[in-house]
């Protein structure tokens, strides 16, 4: 989901003097800002983290779905992936070309992103302006 960037464009003329030859010059300034919604920092910060969780998570899940060796890199993310997944170990399980798959993965990364977007338009809403009193829609 994109958030919404106000685009705001403001055009300034100047004139000044006339020259010695009757000429009068005139200066434009073109200024542009765009203005993003508070909470649109840690929007992103959460969709990053989201990245990063999900990254490892399908990983995992590949590399166990290989039969890959565990070390290095793959023992690091298959630890990660491991700790990211225990809460939904046992749910589904199944194997492919006799390596056993673990679909903790799949459900974990489903689960945190759904959460992640919970999270996300939890900040849009605590960050939105607050209408005053008065205020008619």
């Amino acid at each position: 989901m994109d958030p919404q960037i106000d685009e705001q464009q403001e055009v300034v003329t100047r004139s000044r003097t006339p020259t010695p030859q009757g000429e009068v010059a005139t200066q434009s300034v073109y200024r542009r800002g765009a203005s993003r919604p508070a909470g649109f920092r840690g929007q992103q910060l959460v969709w990053l983290l989201l990245g990063l969780v999900d990254s490892v998570l399908a990983l995992d899940f590949l590399f166990r779905a290989l039969g890959a060796g565990h070390a290095g890199f793959v023992s690091f993310v298959g630890t990660t992936g491991g700790s990211l997944s225990a809460p939904f170990a046992g749910i589904v399980s199944g194997t492919a070309n006799g390596h056993a798959l673990r679909w903790a993965e799949i459900v974990a990364i489903i689960v945190w992103t759904l959460a992640a977007w919970f999270l996300v338009r939890g900040i849009a809403i605590a960050s939105a302006p607050r209408l005053s009193p008065n205020h008619t829609v």
